[in-house]
């Protein structure tokens, strides 16, 4: 299964996550609250017992029109590895695939 994960930051009072399943959009699945709008977020896997994942963040089998993949997020626009919430600036919409 590929699972997609839409984040909509566009609109700092209206800001979405939502995500997809082989292609298909499942709708929104979380609503920010305002106050999240510039504290930056960052992907996150937890599972339990043996499994395996493999993390696409360019190259998505199911891109979604209107968004970009994690990866051509520009300077300002995402928090590098080992940066703090001062890098970060809203006002795009990513997405990336499991």
């Amino acid at each position: 299964a590929v699972i997609g994960c839409l984040l909509d930051r566009r609109h700092p009072d209206r800001q979405t996550i939502s995500f997809k399943l082989n292609g298909e959009n499942l709708g929104v699945a979380f609503r920010l609250p305002a106050w999240l709008a510039d504290v930056p977020l960052f992907p996150a896997i937890c599972g339990r017992e043996d499994w395996v994942v493999d993390l696409r963040f360019s190259n998505l089998k199911h891109p979604e029109k209107g968004y970009r993949p994690l990866a051509e997020a520009k300077a300002g626009e995402a928090v590098q590895a080992g940066g703090d919430a001062s890098d970060a600036a809203g006002g795009s919409s990513a997405a990336d695939e499991l």
